[in-house]
C-alpha cells in the first residue's frame, strides 16, 4: 500500500508542476500591428500587459516583442487614432499581424 500510495503523490507532483509551467510560462510575445485602413505598419503603438507595468512600442516596421511572466495574459495595444484592442494570449506567443481599426473621432 505504501508503494502505490507514493505513485500517486509522485504524479499528482508532476501533473501540478506541469501545468504550473504552462499557467506561468516565461517567454517573448511576438507581432505585428498594422491599420485596417491601409494594411500598413503602425510605428510607436503601446503594446502592454494588462494589470502589469510592463509595456513595449512598436518599430517602424510595426513590430514588437514583449517578455510575460503568464501565459494566460492579455494584451492591451493602444496608439492615438486608433481604436484600443485588447488580446487574450492564451498561451500563443507568435501573433502574426495585428489589425487595429481607425477610431471614429479620428474620421
Amino acid at each position: 500500500m505504501p508503494t502505490k500510495f507514493k505513485l500517486i503523490a509522485g504524479l499528482n507532483t508532476a501533473i501540478l508542476l506541469f501545468v504550473s509551467f504552462s499557467l506561468f510560462a516565461q517567454g517573448p510575445v511576438t507581432g505585428r500591428v498594422i491599420s485596417n485602413a491601409d494594411q500598413q505598419p503602425i510605428s510607436g503603438a503601446t503594446v502592454q500587459i494588462k494589470g502589469t507595468k510592463l509595456g513595449t512600442q512598436t518599430g517602424t516596421d510595426g513590430s514588437f516583442s514583449i517578455t510575460t511572466q503568464r501565459a494566460n495574459s492579455t494584451l492591451v495595444i493602444t496608439v492615438v487614432g486608433f481604436e484600443p484592442l485588447q488580446i487574450p494570449l492564451g498561451g500563443q506567443t507568435a501573433l502574426g499581424d495585428i489589425v487595429l481599426s481607425l477610431s471614429a473621432s479620428s474620421l
